[in-house]
């Protein structure tokens, strides 16, 4: 191996693990995002429940998405349910965010929540 080929694995070396600094200091940043959601939720006085897609939380983590990373929001669920307290109803819809379908699951648990039903004028 010449001096040029170590150096350049050197570089390598080196990007690698500051990457690896980056992406450690990403996931601390988004483990005190979920610690201050489930905090915020636990603190809460009046009714609570947590309905949760699990095909992503925005136009760009949709499957096939720059951001699609379904492993990543699994983490962030299971964190998220974990932080709860055991007596707020947690629940996850197989859909997007987006998708009618989890909209249709979040109206009707709304509805359940109320004490008095949303009436259309």
């Amino acid at each position: 191996m010449t001096d040029d080929d170590q150096k350049e694995q050197l570089k390598d070396c080196l990007a690698t693990v500051q990457n690896l600094k980056e992406e450690n200091q990403q996931l601390r940043r988004a483990a005190a995002s979920f610690g201050k959601l489930a905090e915020r939720l636990n603190e809460a006085l009046g009714p609570v429940r947590v309905v949760a897609p699990t095909r992503g939380f925005s136009l760009a983590d949709a499957e096939g998405g720059d951001l699609w990373d379904p492993e990543a929001d699994r983490a962030f669920l299971d964190s998220l349910r974990e932080a709860l307290r055991p007596d707020i109803p947690y629940e996850t819809v197989d859909a997007h965010v987006d998708d009618e379908a989890f909209a249709d699951v979040v109206a009707e648990r709304y509805l359940t929540m109320t004490e008095e039903p949303a009436h259309a004028r």
